[in-house]
């Protein structure tokens, strides 16, 4: 993935993990604010409702104590009352019941039922005998369940004039059922209402289009107001303050609670309204929600385009630097954000890049010329020192000649001697030159060097250099340069003299073949080559002659025989010895035309 798609998904999943966490939070608190609000507004409604009906409590109270002061003025003027008189006051009125009860608390008269069934008056409240020996005017109820009338109503009592009887009024709950209608009817979200007492027995339940009592009875919330969810609709109970919250006749009937009277109202709430709302709030966010997808997609893009478009001009450049291997190239790109600041800085590193190659490019050609110089050094020590050794033994050449020559040889090592050790300028021009290669024999060339080495060494008596041709002159021949491989073949043979040390040994040469190789080996019985060095030897500069060694021997001496197809083996044991073996490749071009070669008549 690119990473101009990387940031763009970046920014598109943070944007919409941030953006949506905002809307599931923002429309969690829209959805419960709203549901609290409808819910507030019907608590709210239920409790005016509650205030009204209070008010139309003590108003029918007022009416009710107006009816009974008519029937005190009737009973002094005529005295105690038929019951058809009463129902006839009753019906003028417009009261539920009219009452009659004498001293001692017993039912005399009643407009609905046979006073006889109705309890003592006394019963239901010792107080009410105070309006008979007392001087209590009046004394009522809330709305109430009355025994053993089964419909709730409110009562008022009063005493006559001469505190003989006791006049009492009853108004059944109807005369709210007008009032909880119209307030149904206002608002259709309210399906019905209740009215209970504090134990939640019913006072009856109401419609917008009736009032209808069931008994019944439900467990009240015992803190108010309360709201119920009830799946579709929401219950709320609201208390409301009775006309008279201590009630005497409430507490012996055990309807009062901690000695307060009061009623509960319940209005059934539908949420039809407020899952419509909901509906239409969850539309709004799902809208909101596309409409951050959209902007998030198009905020990424642009913000990758502003991101991204001198990264990809500096990789284009980067590429374009790369195809044309050219560090002299600069990015050049202007700016104050973090890539520019970042190409500003590579631009720097090309410029280091560019001085430090100059600098490796001038130490390559420092180096190769200083090796060269050691190399060729190196190599011609060897046959100088030949030479210095088989000059006494030139008794033919004339004393001048003698000493011309002797020069000569220390003047050449000298020149070896200071090209070992430094880089003059007139070895510059040696660098690149390779020796020609040629069709040699190889038994006869490494026989040349045993040779020359014998004569080098023949003042170590204790030392024998052995030389063995295993090979056919048709199978003898390779391709190289045969100046070099002498160099090679020689510096081996030295390094296994001085394997020896000052003790001498044996030191044995071989020439073989094989289907399409030559082999020369060069072992010994010295000292041997420690295990940890092996690996190392011809890759590494390593010598074990102490300080009168440079380790350039073996290295050159790989890199030759490998350039030539070749390979060079090195084989030791401490305490053993050493075997050196250089494998190259046969000249195998008409080999039949080299049969007739005399072997005997090259050496």
């Amino acid at each position: 993935m690119t990473f101009s798609r990387k940031v763009f998904f970046a920014v598109l999943v943070t944007t919409l993990v941030v953006g949506s966490a905002i809307i599931l939070t923002t429309f969690r608190y829209v959805r419960e604010q709203t549901s609290e609000t409808f819910v507030s507004r019907y608590t709210v409604f239920s409790k005016v409702l509650g205030d009204t009906l209070t008010r139309l409590d003590l108003q029918t109270e007022s009416l009710m104590l107006n009816a009974a002061q008519v029937v005190s003025g009737l009973d002094a003027e005529k005295g105690l009352l038929s019951t058809e008189e009463l129902k006839d006051i009753r019906s003028q009125l417009n009261v539920t019941h009219i009452f009659v009860v004498d001293s001692a608390g017993n039912f005399i008269r009643s407009t609905n039922e046979d006073p006889s069934l109705i309890p003592n008056a006394y019963s239901f409240c010792p107080a009410y005998e105070n309006m008979i020996v007392g001087d209590v005017k009046t004394d009522s109820t809330p709305i109430i369940h009355p025994q053993p009338e089964p419909k709730p109503y409110k009562f008022l009592f009063v005493p006559n004039r001469s505190r003989t009887r006791l006049l009492e009024v009853g108004v059944r709950i109807d005369f709210i059922a007008k009032t909880l209608t119209e307030a149904l009817g206002s608002d259709p979200n309210v399906l019905s209402m209740a009215v209970y007492d504090p134990n939640g027995t019913s006072f009856g339940s109401f419609t917008a289009k009736e009032y209808k009592f069931i008994e019944k009875k439900i467990s009240i919330p015992e803190v108010l107001p309360a709201v119920v969810d009830d799946g579709n609709t929401f219950r709320v109970y609201t208390k409301v303050t009775s006309s008279h919250p201590k009630c005497c006749q409430c507490d012996i009937s055990g309807t009062s609670k901690n000695g307060e009277y009061y009623y509960v109202l319940e209005s059934v709430v539908s949420k039809h309204e407020l899952s419509a709302l909901m509906a239409k709030t969850k539309t709004i966010f799902i809208t909101l929600g596309l409409a951050i997808i959209l902007l998030s997609a198009f905020f990424g893009k642009f913000l990758v385009g502003k991101l991204v478009r001198n990264i990809e001009l500096a990789a284009e450049k980067i590429r374009a630097i790369r195809r044309g291997d050219d560090v002299e190239g600069r990015l050049n790109i202007k700016g104050n954000d973090e890539v520019a600041f970042l190409t500003k800085e590579f631009d720097g590193l090309l410029d280091e890049l560019n001085e430090s190659q100059k600098k490796v490019v001038e130490s390559e050609k420092v180096e190769a010329k200083v090796q060269l110089a050691r190399e060729v050094g190196h190599n011609i020590r060897s046959p100088i020192i030949a030479i210095e050794m088989m000059l006494p033994t030139m008794f033919g050449l004339p004393k001048q000649a003698k000493n011309v020559l002797k020069n000569a040889v220390q003047e050449i090592k000298s020149l070896s001697e200071k090209l070992s050790e430094t880089n003059k300028e007139f070895v510059l021009d040696m660098k690149g030159q390779q020796a020609e290669n040629n069709l040699v024999l190889l038994p006869v060339l490494v026989d040349e060097v045993v040779q020359q080495k014998k004569i080098e060494y023949s003042g170590n008596l204790d030392l024998a250099i052995e030389f063995k041709n295993k090979c056919k002159i048709s199978e003898g021949f390779v391709t190289i340069a045969p100046s070099e491989l002498k160099s090679v073949i020689s510096n081996l043979i030295n390094n296994a003299v001085e394997a020896y040390g000052s003790s001498g040994g044996v030191i044995s040469v071989e020439v073989e073949s094989s289907n399409s190789s030559c082999l020369v080996t060069i072992s010994d019985s010295g000292m041997g080559i420690p295990k940890e060095y092996i690996g190392r030897l011809g890759k590494e500069k390593i010598t074990f002659k102490g300080g009168s060694g440079r380790g350039l021997g073996l290295p050159h001496a790989v890199d030759f025989v490998e350039e030539n197809s070749g390979k060079l083996v090195i084989k030791s044991e401490i305490g053993v010895g050493t075997k050196v073996t250089i494998t190259l490749p046969r000249f195998k071009e008409d080999e039949s035309n080299l049969e007739n070669i005399n072997y005997e008549s090259l050496i």
